[in-house]
């Protein structure tokens, strides 16, 4: 099983390469300004909301610290991505809702990940893309339920991270 999981963790990390364009503090081919992978998983989790969300949800949603979540949502909004307006039934609440900018961006970008998919997997016949499909979905759906959990590093005295 230990050469099993030596594989899958190297697979793992070459995955990367799926995002290194938009983390490497590069944008990406042809993308706007400012627009980076954090953008887009802001616009997408709430894209996802009928009704918008509040920073709480938006860092509930992707698994980061508020504050994270409010730097990020702040970009964009500052990017023309999202609209920050006060809740119906609480003023001192903000919700965050896509602007026309932000539904754009959201298209576009599930559409270029789903041209890309299609691209890696032009060689794979249509049962290996279903496999690979419900094992990926099962996998994922895994670790939402069991976020990993680092040890700290032990470091002997006089070391620095």
């Amino acid at each position: 099983m230990k050469d099993v999981l030596t594989s899958l963790d190297a697979a793992l990390m070459e995955m990367r390469r799926l995002w290194s364009p938009t983390t490497s503090g590069r944008p990406a081919q042809g993308a706007a300004p400012g627009v980076d992978l954090s953008t887009v998983l802001v616009v997408h989790v709430v894209g996802e909301a009928a009704n918008g969300l509040a920073i709480a949800e938006v860092a509930d949603r992707l698994g980061i610290a508020a504050a994270t979540a409010s730097r990020l949502s702040d970009r964009a909004v500052a990017g023309g991505y999202l609209r920050k307006m006060s809740a119906e039934r609480d003023a001192r609440r903000r919700t965050l809702t896509l602007s026309d900018a932000g539904l754009e961006l959201r298209d576009e970008s599930a559409a270029f990940r789903r041209a890309y998919l299609a691209r890696v997997l032009a060689g794979w016949t249509a049962d290996e893309i279903e496999a690979f499909e419900r094992l990926l979905t099962r996998f994922a759906a895994a670790v939402v339920e069991n976020p990993p959990q680092p040890t700290p590093l032990h470091l002997t005295e006089g070391q620095h991270r």
